[in-house]
């Protein structure tokens, strides 16, 4: 591995560290049970981006258990843990994988999108698991309005800053 990848594998977690520290300090808009909107994954998709998918889902792991120590967070069974945590933020090393769709000379990181909605299953299938014996009524469509609630703002801004930041930055990680 070059040099290189590793600070700019640094600098992602750390970006995603300071974020997630942001996040829990300023309690900006936090759901009762689990789930927020903030910019802490935007440097995980740059990382995808920038510096594939192997080395970005390295990086996401990483800020994974960097943002443990953080908040950590409340555990009810592992498979929680791996649902909600590390497959949902994995999902986020997927970006790189979808092409960017092309309008005009705009080019659209539609990655990001596709990402998101990986989260938003995997934390949607967590739910489905945890709260199926408390949740009176329907467990799937209950689940899924609560995640939406917070996913599809958490998508709209994750679009928004990668697609603003990736053409700017592509040439000065480049």
């Amino acid at each position: 591995m070059k040099t290189k990848d590793l600070v700019l594998m640094a600098m992602f977690v750390a970006l995603h560290a300071v974020l997630e520290y942001l996040k829990v300090a300023f309690n900006f808009f936090s759901m009762p049970q689990g789930g927020s909107v903030s910019l802490a994954a935007v440097p995980l998709l740059l990382a995808g981006y920038f510096l594939g998918f192997r080395k970005g889902l390295l990086v996401t792991v990483v800020s994974v258990l960097v943002g443990f120590m953080i908040e950590p967070p409340y555990i009810l069974h592992y498979a929680q843990v791996f649902l909600d945590y590390f497959l949902g933020y994995a999902a986020y090393s997927l970006a790189v994988l979808i092409p960017n769709i092309k309008v005009s000379k705009i080019s659209l990181p539609v990655g990001t999108v596709v990402s998101d909605f990986v989260r938003f299953m995997a934390s949607n299938l967590s739910g489905w698991i945890f709260f199926r014996s408390a949740y009176e009524g329907n467990v799937i469509r209950g689940v899924m309005r609560y995640n939406a609630t917070y996913m599809i703002p958490v998508m709209i801004v994750n679009f928004v800053f990668v697609f603003i930041l990736l053409p700017r930055l592509k040439p000065l990680i480049k």
